[in-house]
């Protein structure tokens, strides 16, 4: 080996040595600043510096290969903009999901594309994560993930028109009942994550409430939820009445008025339904809305409305209707 040889083969063990070093010293730092904001200068001269570094391996790799008479290595930019053309199914197809994080394929992928998959991953209750570098959820996402992995949508607040209780209202609907004891027994027929049970324990602390709930992953919330008895998925198969009722249920193609007309079936004579409904049914022309005015009419239903930007918090600005109903004794 000639001097000039071992000086670089010197040069190339030391800065691979420099390499090893600061990446451990990377790995002892925060990239978080102390508002917990990201350390944009910090993470852009980390990037900079790997892509200097994959640069400077890829142009070692193909003198080396000419030098051994070989060609070269095809250039990696073309790697990286193979997933360029990928559509948002092909790319769902290669996530991985580990420790219920869904990693994104590490190839480079279009704007448009990206944007695409984000909004799938959501619509399924993903958020992103800097920190782990991919998609986390707050259940367990093998469900909803099994079928993102299939290149298939999953838009839960679509599927299951779950759109969480804001307390404010959830302690309205509360506050119309007349009382609440211990040995009153109360139904919540589409519990979602239980914001309605626990307004009902905020004015009974030991009620419990009897949940149905058809989305699995709400369900696996209920049953940690302190006073939420899960008594079934599907309220249509309920079989008992109850002495109060408490819901919100889904709006779409007036599925609201059918639960009203169930759960007025499930009241027991003295007993009390609050329920949050759409407006639809004030204003539609619908045979359906305008025997539904009759009804409430019938009943001696209360109304009040609630504000549009009440349910902000939980993805929708619709305006809705509190419902108060009470059962005479026969």
């Amino acid at each position: 080996m000639t001097n000039k040889r071992e000086t670089l083969t010197e040069r190339l063990r030391g800065n691979l040595s420099g390499w090893k070093e600061t990446v451990e010293e990377i790995l002892k730092e925060d990239i978080f600043d102390e508002k917990g904001v990201v350390d944009a200068d910090f993470a852009l001269s980390i990037l900079k510096s790997v892509n200097e570094a994959m640069s400077f391996a890829e142009t070692a790799v193909n003198a080396l290969l000419r030098m051994l008479g070989g060609s070269e290595a095809a250039p990696s930019k073309k790697k990286e903009d193979a997933g360029a053309k990928w559509t948002v199914e092909e790319i769902l197809k290669k996530c991985e999901l580990r420790d219920n994080v869904l990693y994104l394929p590490k190839i480079q992928l279009n704007k448009k594309a990206y944007q695409a998959v984000k909004t799938w991953i959501e619509e399924a209750g993903g958020q992103w994560s800097t920190k782990q570098q991919g998609f986390t959820f707050d259940f367990d996402a093998k469900r909803v993930c099994g079928m993102l992995l299939q290149g298939k949508r999953c838009n839960l607040k679509q599927e299951f028109q779950y759109f969480g209780t804001p307390d404010a209202v959830a302690d309205l609907a509360v506050a119309k009942f007349s009382s609440l004891t211990v040995v009153t027994s109360v139904l919540e027929p589409s519990a979602g994550r239980g914001a309605l049970v626990r307004a009902i324990r905020r004015r009974c602390p030991k009620a419990v409430v009897d949940c149905f709930e058809l989305m699995p992953e709400n369900v696996e919330f209920l049953r940690k939820e302190p006073g939420a008895n899960v008594v079934g998925s599907d309220f249509a198969e309920c079989v008992r009445s109850y002495d109060r009722i408490i819901a919100n249920p889904p709006f779409s193609n007036n599925q609201d008025i059918d639960h009203v007309y169930r759960m007025w079936d499930h009241l027991n004579a003295g007993g009390e339904m609050s329920v949050i409904v759409s407006q639809h049914w004030k204003f539609a022309s619908e045979r359906k809305c305008e025997e539904f005015r009759k009804w409430l009419g019938d009943v001696g239903a209360e109304t009040e409305d609630v504000d549009g930007g009440a349910f902000k918090e939980s993805g929708t600005t619709v305006a809705t209707t509190l419902l108060f109903i009470k059962k005479n004794r026969q």
